[in-house]
């Protein structure tokens, strides 16, 4: 057991070693493998490293663009609530849980809607939003993702 875990950590760390190696060595063809200093550099920028000058909010750090689709969803449910005049219940039911979404059709408690599209389209109409093509396309992929 102990050896398992000995070399559970050792071989990755062997890996990366040689990894690192082979690059500051050249004995790979430069910009064909990355330093894995790069790569980090990369993953960092990727998930927490700073926006782009874009006006889209999706066009920022993977956290940012999580915390902005996860600001969007919470909008709709209150949005949903004020609409439907149903504030004082606010807290008194448990929504249903989104996790594994896209595994679960039909949607709504009638099966009304065969896919998320049709969600997604049935909320865009219900409520006057105006999302375009595109946006209506991202905030599929985001469910299908859940």
């Amino acid at each position: 057991m102990a050896r398992r875990l000995a070399l559970a950590v050792l071989l990755p760390l062997a890996l990366l070693a040689l990894w690192a190696t082979a690059v500051q060595q050249r004995w790979v063809v430069e910009g064909i493998v990355p330093s894995p200093a790069q790569v980090a550099r990369s993953w960092y920028q990727w998930i927490v490293g700073g926006p782009t000058r874009s006006l889209s909010p999706y066009s920022g750090t993977w956290l940012a663009n999580v915390a902005y689709s996860g600001r969007r969803v919470l909008e709709g449910f209150v949005l949903a609530a004020v609409e439907l005049d149903q504030c004082a219940d606010i807290g008194k039911v448990k929504g249903p849980i989104l996790r594994g979404l896209a595994a679960r059709p039909p949607y709504f408690h009638n099966g009304s809607a065969a896919t998320l599209s049709d969600v997604v389209e049935f909320y865009d109409q219900r409520f006057g939003i105006g999302f375009t093509a595109a946006q209506k396309a991202d905030l599929v992929a985001f469910l299908n993702a859940l």
